[in-house]
């Protein structure tokens, strides 16, 4: 079985009670060992108080894509996106 490249994707919530950017990659990383697949990179978009989020963490993403070194995005729920 070959394995999937993958690019991870987190982002911290603006609610306190979400899931902290660290806890979100280490459940990427868990998924894709248990999936067989290689995390190629890890992209993450952080919230620091008092400053308006950027999505600079997304528009990586896009550059790996685009670089084509990877087959799929993993995110650790849909909503990250959002």
């Amino acid at each position: 079985m070959t394995a999937v490249r993958v690019v991870g994707y987190v982002r911290e919530s603006a609610d306190p009670a979400g899931a902290s950017a660290f806890s979100q990659q280490e459940e990427l990383r868990r998924h894709a060992a248990e999936h067989g697949h290689l995390i190629v990179s890890v992209c993450q978009d952080l919230r620091s108080p008092g400053v308006k989020p950027t999505r600079d963490g997304y528009l990586s993403v896009l550059g790996v894509i685009a670089a084509g070194g990877v087959e799929a995005v993993l995110v650790p729920r849909l909503s990250t996106f959002s």
